[in-house]
């Protein structure tokens, strides 16, 4: 499965281990265009004007990859709260949700420290096309 439906990898991978499973289930990464888009069928509904805008939700997802983040960002809300306000400045960009939480359990962190392996993961509707991407991070 690809990391792009990262919510649904983790409860199918949760399916198959309260089943006890021999099923090997591998997460592909994500592909993404040349200026950081996550690759998809829809991209090419996206008009001319917001296929430019498309690459800020990767843009805003990449931060949290930098080395100190905790200094950036206090708080995961800190952090959400950040991103939000900067998307509210699109007025074509309606976020759906945004939320960092435990790849293993998609659950919400509050502190940076709540989980070893995290990831921010994004719905908006640009337009009338609904794009979803994600990153993970430790």
């Amino acid at each position: 499965m690809g990391q792009k439906d990262l919510q649904q990898f983790a409860i199918v991978r949760r399916m198959l281990q309260l089943m006890n499973s021999k099923i090997e289930l591998i997460c592909c990464p994500i592909i993404r265009e040349a200026d950081g888009l996550a690759m998809s069928s829809r991209n090419v509904r996206l008009t001319a004007e917001e296929r430019t805008l498309a690459p800020a939700l990767f843009q805003y997802l990449k931060i949290l990859q930098a080395p100190n983040l905790s200094l950036l960002y206090t708080t995961p809300n800190d952090y959400l709260k950040y991103v939000e306000l900067q998307l509210k400045a699109i007025p074509v960009i309606q976020l759906e949700y945004l939320q960092i939480v435990a790849v293993e359990s998609l659950q919400d962190i509050t502190h940076w420290n709540d989980a070893k392996a995290k990831a921010a993961c994004i719905a908006v509707k640009l337009g009338k096309i609904r794009l979803i991407d994600n990153v993970l991070f430790n």
